[in-house]
């Protein structure tokens, strides 16, 4: 599990920074979807 976060994360590395010019915009965006991510995981845990 933790791998497939892991690689996930690599993932929206490139995803997030295609359209943002600022990497702090990136860097934000990139920390919600992971954060909806992680959210979802749980939920389907329950």
């Amino acid at each position: 599990m933790i791998a497939k976060i892991k690689v996930n994360n690599v993932v929206l590395n490139r995803i997030t920074l295609g359209p943002y010019r600022s990497l702090e915009q990136a860097q934000s965006e990139q920390r919600r979807l992971k954060e909806n991510h992680v959210s979802s995981l749980l939920l389907k845990a329950k």
